[in-house]
């Protein structure tokens, strides 16, 4: 299962200093992850343009920055829904059109409405309930699969 991740909004609350991910709610995704053995991580960011896969990697656990596996591209020009556009460019160009996927984001307009995408409140982050989400997420995957 891919897990495309936003950071503002979802590792960092809105209020909270920014390009700094908050330690319970890190700790929190981290737990989660590490109990899906098949999880990998795409960043969906906004940091993805200030920063290098391996330099976001330094913000995580070093057993589960060793899961990110990319990040999406930037859209050429805006479009409606973008992280979408990006995540669906991300998956075509690596011939993963059928992989399962979720996604973890704050702002409403970056997808359409779906299932697999879970809009976090910004000022609250990646709470319990999301992580229990994630779980569920994970457990149907490993049925269907």
């Amino acid at each position: 299962m891919l897990i495309f991740l936003d950071f503002d909004g979802v590792l960092r609350r809105l209020s909270a200093p920014p390009y700094r991910f908050e330690r319970h709610l890190l700790e929190r995704f981290e737990g989660c992850v590490r109990e899906i053995a098949e999880a990998r991580i795409v960043i969906s960011s906004s940091w993805r343009e200030a920063f290098s896969v391996p330099e976001m990697r330094t913000h995580f656990s070093e057993d589960v920055g060793r899961r990110i596996v990319g990040a999406t591209p930037r859209a050429a020009r805006p479009v409606d829904h973008q992280r979408f556009v990006e995540v669906r460019v991300w998956l075509r160009k690596r011939g993963l059109e059928e992989q399962s996927w979720v996604a973890l984001d704050d702002d409403p307009l970056n997808y359409p409405p779906l299932e697999q995408v879970r809009l976090l409140d910004p000022e609250v982050g990646f709470d319990e309930p999301a992580a229990e989400w994630l779980r569920r997420c994970a457990e149907e995957e490993k049925n269907d699969g």
